[in-house]
């Protein structure tokens, strides 16, 4: 996972409320050994940002990558 990737909740997160949100796309703003910050896409507040640990996230793979 690095900058600017687009991720989504994983199936079975760590934290129960954050299942609510494995709809939604996220972009990640920065990444570390642990954790990440990531920013909620397509919602009224473009300034939500989550700061959770990395597992609880997994990179969507594009539909038109080329292949």
């Amino acid at each position: 996972m690095k900058k600017g990737d687009i991720v989504r909740v994983v199936e079975k997160p760590s934290c129960d409320w954050m299942e609510r949100y494995r709809e939604n796309l996220f972009e990640v703003q920065e990444a570390f050994e642990r954790r990440c910050l990531v920013r909620m896409l397509d919602v009224p507040n473009h300034e939500r940002y989550w700061f959770s640990e990395i597992e609880n996230f997994e990179t969507v793979k594009e539909e038109n990558d080329g292949n």
